[in-house]
This record gives structure tokens, C-alpha cells and sequence, in this order.
């Protein structure tokens, strides 16, 4: 997180702001022993691993947030089934088996949900298929470079690209290793390559063949809802991302809307908000 991190800002909340009753609940990929230690001394509830496991989660929330009908919410989403997949209106997505990740992790960790899971992908290539912007990225010895790493580490293990999350691990602990930078480069370029040739990335999600120009267009409407969300540091902006047909649809390129998603992941809407402002139309 930008300005202060997360055990910074729940010793804030519960210190400064003497709110001893919010729920607080880390996720992050560090689940040593000692960050548990760590997460409860600062004054968080309880902690949530990365990769994330969605049933996993919902249990978690659900012992702090208390929701309606708990038991029966979390069952769903941690065990949906062949009907629940089948009822969405838009249908499922095949996804093609792949050497390079595991997609049957992928899809568990995205409540396997073939749609949710396709457009990971697609975003997944979209943010990391310039290596030259991926290795300027990491060379740097600070700590941006660290949080890049972190991000790659996170959503690798999301997808299910279990070797790369693993070496992004090891490279995030070790930042000078060329040999470790290597090898995740190397795997990383792997991954997406698999990715781009099994992958129709040019189709919708639900599979229908070809593009209109209209696809490809940049709209002003999208944009605008898109800065607006962004200004209010709203996570839903996000959400947005996720649902975007390509990156042209918002006037950015491939690593541009990377770059803004990694952005919104981490909570830091000023660095996202930069790149959009640069892509205002006059």
C-alpha cells in the first residue's frame, strides 16, 4: 500500500481512531508464522493466504462479517456446482489445457467460474506480455520494483502458474540474484507465450468468432466512468477493468491498462489516475 501499510494503518485505526470493533483481516502471500504474529499484534482479526482459495476466504470473512444465511454462502461459493455454472446467462468458457499452468487450481481459486478465469488469463497476458517493460520493471532496486514482483508473485499463483509464483517468491526475498531474475523471466515469458497461442485472445469471452471495429473502439463513456471511479478510489474501477473487452476500449495499451490494474491492486489510485490523466481527450 502507498503512504503507510497495512499494519500501519490497522495500528492507526485501532490506536489514533480507538475503533477496537472494525474487522480487520490481512491477505497477503507472507504467511509465516511470524507474520501472523505480526498481523495480530498490529490489531488485525484474522488473515487471508495468497493465491487465494475463494471457499477459504468466504469461511474467513464469514467468521468476522457475520452475513445472512453464513453457512449456506459460503457452501456456495465454495462448492458450486455443475447447475450454479450452468445457470449464468452467458455460459461457460472452455479453457484449454495447459503445460505451463495449472488450470484446474486456476479455476478452483476463481470459484470456478470459466468466464471469471478466461478473462484472468487475458488480463494476465495483457499486463505482462512486453518483457522489455517487465524486466525495466524489476531491474530497479527499490521499492516499486519489490511491489511489481509481489504483484507477478500474487497473480501468477491466482492462475495457477505455479512455477512462476514460486519463483517470484524466491526473487521478491532476493532481489539481486541475476540468476533468479533470469529464470522468472524466463518463466514468465513461458506462460504467456502458451497463453497467446492457445488462447483466441482476439474472441469474446463466450467464444464467438471475430471482432466488429466497434470492439476495438475507444469509448469515451467507458473512460469517463472508469476516471470517475478512480477519482472516488473506488474499487469497483477494478471490476471495470475485468469486463473490458481490450485495452483499446479505454485508449490505453496493453501494458498501460497493466500498469493501471497492478495500480488498483495496491490500493494506489494516484499512480493509476496518472496514467489516465495522460490519456485525457482534449
Amino acid at each position: 500500500m502507498p503512504i503507510m501499510n497495512g499494519y500501519e494503518a490497522t495500528e492507526m485505526i485501532r490506536g489514533q481512531l480507538e475503533d477496537k470493533e472494525i474487522p480487520i483481516i490481512a491477505m497477503t502471500a507472507n504467511v509465516m508464522e511470524r507474520d501472523k504474529e505480526k498481523a495480530e499484534q498490529s490489531g488485525m482479526n484474522d488473515i487471508i493466504a495468497k493465491p487465494i482459495d475463494v471457499g477459504s476466504m468466504f469461511a474467513t470473512l464469514a467468521q468476522w462479517i457475520t452475513p445472512k444465511q453464513k453457512a449456506s454462502l459460503v457452501k456456495a461459493l465454495a462448492e458450486p456446482t455443475a447447475e450454479t455454472l450452468d445457470s449464468t446467462p452467458q455460459g461457460e468458457v472452455i479453457i484449454p489445457e495447459l503445460t505451463s499452468i495449472d488450470t484446474q487450481t486456476g479455476l478452483a481459486r476463481a470459484n470456478k467460474d470459466t468466464r471469471l478465469y478466461s478473462r484472468l488469463l487475458r488480463r494476465f497476458v495483457e499486463s505482462y506480455q512486453d518483457q522489455a517493460q517487465v524486466t525495466e520493471a524489476i531491474s530497479k532496486a527499490d521499492e516499486d520494483a519489490k511491489r511489481y514482483v509481489h504483484s507477478l508473485k500474487g497473480v501468477s499463483g491466482n492462475i495457477g502458474a505455479q512455477a512462476l509464483h514460486e519463483t517470484a517468491a524466491s526473487y521478491e526475498q532476493d532481489l539481486g540474484n541475476a540468476e533468479l531474475k533470469q529464470t522468472m523471466l524466463t518463466e514468465l515469458k513461458t506462460v504467456v507465450s502458451e497463453l497467446i497461442a492457445q488462447l483466441d485472445l482476439a474472441s469474446s469471452d463466450n467464444n464467438t468468432s471475430g471482432s466488429s471495429e466497434s470492439d476495438n473502439a475507444f469509448d469515451p463513456a467507458v473512460f469517463n466512468k472508469l476516471i470517475q471511479l478512480v477519482e472516488d478510489s473506488d474499487t469497483e474501477a477494478l471490476d471495470l477493468l475485468d469486463n473490458l473487452p481490450n485495452s483499446e476500449a479505454v485508449g490505453l495499451s496493453s501494458g498501460e491498462l497493466g500498469k493501471v490494474h497492478r495500480a488498483l491492486e495496491d490500493f494506489d489510485f494516484d499512480s493509476a489516475l496518472e496514467v489516465l490523466n495522460s490519456k485525457r481527450k482534449n
